[in-house]
């Protein structure tokens, strides 16, 4: 139950964060959004992991630590500058439904690099997304 508590939790905020940063982005640029929201997002969890778990943060591995070097410049300012970016041309409600199809890249990735399987319900709640994002964003004649 945590977990989905936890889950619930991460899906608000997202979504809440996804309009703060449409307004933000009426006063900055998507680039300079990026930064500031990625240095006061280092402070608060930096300070978090020092608190919390400071004993291993100095026994993490150096592979474990280029793998989240590697996430940070892809996940974190990457992924972080284009939803920016793609929110401030689309707006939040097209810009979202799109960016929510991570599920459907990730799975593809799981595959060839991981070797996991596409079970028949994963493979149709995949197309369901993807048709989902397409009614979802398309533009209708008004």
């Amino acid at each position: 139950m945590l977990g989905v508590t936890l889950a619930l939790i991460y899906a608000t905020t997202w979504s809440i964060g996804l309009i703060f940063t449409r307004l933000g982005l009426q006063y900055a640029g998507a680039l300079q959004g990026s930064v500031i929201s990625l240095i006061s997002s280092l402070i608060l969890v930096g300070i978090a992991a020092f608190i919390m778990e400071f004993d291993a943060l100095l026994s993490l591995s150096l592979v474990a630590f280029l793998w989240f070097v590697l996430i940070g410049f892809m996940e974190k300012a990457l992924a972080r500058y284009a939803n920016y970016e793609a929110i401030r041309r689309l707006g939040v409600s097209r810009a979202s439904p799109i960016g929510a199809l991570f599920p459907v890249f990730a799975t593809l990735f799981a595959v060839i690099f991981t070797g996991e399987d596409i079970t028949i319900p994963i493979g149709v709640g995949l197309a369901l997304m993807v048709v989902g994002t397409y009614l979802l964003t398309s533009r209708r004649p008004q």
